[in-house]
């Protein structure tokens, strides 16, 4: 690979991080709850809520349809598709191995092939003698 092709490459993948994470800068709140000496920060969800009523009871449902979108793009993107990018060139790179020989192996017919010309030679030579 060329240097070029090499810093381009970066460059996509950084551009591809920031891309997948950039929802979290929109969607993410930092908290601050103090308390007699102590202050406690932490980072939460502030998801867009949506509350469904239930009809025949008093309940609502609140729900996060873009959360949920947003978190199943990013398992998908993230983990599985490596998964399964690996899992095919695996499969492959063993397919591969397992029908090639090893160098210096030899072959059953070969091998069978080699003893009967000893034997010939071997029972010719006792002829001979």
């Amino acid at each position: 690979m060329s240097r070029r092709k090499a810093r381009f490459s970066i460059g996509v993948t950084w551009m591809c991080s920031f891309i997948i994470a950039a929802p979290l800068l929109k969607f993410r709140d930092l908290n601050v709850r103090r308390w007699m000496d102590y202050t406690e920060s932490w980072c939460d969800d502030s998801w867009p809520v949506q509350r469904k009523h239930v009809y025949g009871s008093n309940m609502t449902i609140d729900y996060m349809p873009s959360r949920t979108i947003y978190f199943t793009f990013v398992s998908a993107v993230l983990y599985f598709l490596p998964m399964v990018a690996m899992s095919i060139s695996y499969t492959i790179i063993i397919i591969k191995l397992c029908r090639k020989t090893t160098p210096g192996e030899q072959l059953n017919a070969g091998l069978v092939a080699q003893q009967k010309r000893k034997r010939k030679v071997d029972i010719q030579s006792e002829l001979c003698n």
